[in-house]
């Protein structure tokens, strides 16, 4: 018998690392890293198993700093919905410019970030409004740090039918978390056309500035310059959001996924 552990996020310490400064900024108790017993048992298994399957390159690198050896990280992505595929298709910008976020807006997926940086766009004349699409749970510290604005809509949980349209509408999409597996909230934008600001933490299998716009975490000047950078440029835009759908379209189907695993199921019986 061979077992594969299937890990679906970053290593525990290195989440202990980047996110206990943040939540320690907002109230929140610390994240005890491998020192909880629930993730301490949850390494147990990836130790003991003869592979352990990761949803990004990004979560195996992280695996891969705190020891484990690259060969016994296989990474499959998760599959995309086909009917997300390039909902968007005209890149002129809405005035204010249309920025989106979807799934829980909390501390470690980089909300204060994100009204920081919209802050900052909007007192530099470039005016633009955010949407956020999800759960508002554990936002309380993170709304009640950030004053309130005005261009900020929540527009709550939605059913995906629903959610094609506000993807579809958006002139970008900002995901600046600080530790992730492979979101999937962004990875549909991504296959949607939209075009995507998010940090290597997002676990996105993209290029700087050939798929998407990657930033460094807890910089909102950075996610800032970002913002500025594809608000004024259309065809930048168009280039990231059609190459992101096309990207997803040809190798990030739920068929190549189950390939992937079979593949590793094979190699692993094989041996």
């Amino acid at each position: 018998m061979k077992i594969v552990a299937d890990h679906s996020i970053a290593h525990p310490e290195f989440m202990a690392g980047v996110l206990n400064p943040v939540l320690k900024r907002y109230g929140f108790p610390q994240f005890a890293g491998a020192k909880d017993p629930f993730w301490d048992l949850v390494l147990l298994d990836c130790r003991n198993a003869d592979a352990v399957l990761v949803n990004s390159q990004f979560v195996k690198e992280t695996f891969v700093e705190h020891g484990f050896a690259p060969s016994r990280i296989h990474v499959a992505y998760l599959g995309v919905r086909r009917d997300f595929l390039s909902l968007k298709t005209n890149y002129s910008a809405g005035v204010p410019l249309r920025l989106l976020f979807t799934g829980g807006f909390t501390a470690r997926k980089g909300a204060g970030d994100i009204l920081d940086a919209l802050r900052a766009v909007n007192a530099g004349g470039c005016q633009c409004e955010l949407t956020v699409v999800g759960s508002l749970a554990d936002s309380a510290p993170v709304l009640a740090m950030h004053a309130s604005q005005d261009n900020v809509r929540f527009a709550g949980m939605v059913l995906q039918d629903e959610l094609k349209n506000y993807l579809q509408s958006a002139d970008i999409y900002v995901f600046p978390t600080l530790a992730e597996g492979c979101a999937k909230s962004a990875m549909e934008a991504l296959a949607a056309g939209v075009p995507v600001i998010a940090t290597r933490e997002c676990g996105l299998p993209v290029e700087h500035m050939k798929h998407a716009y990657i930033v460094p975490p807890n910089s909102p000047e950075s996610l800032a310059e970002a913002i500025h950078t594809l608000a004024t440029d259309e065809s930048l835009r168009a280039k990231l959001g059609r190459a992101g759908a096309e990207l997803v379209r040809d190798r990030y189907s739920w068929e190549n996924y189950g390939r992937t695993v079979r593949e590793l199921h094979s190699f692993l019986l094989s041996k």
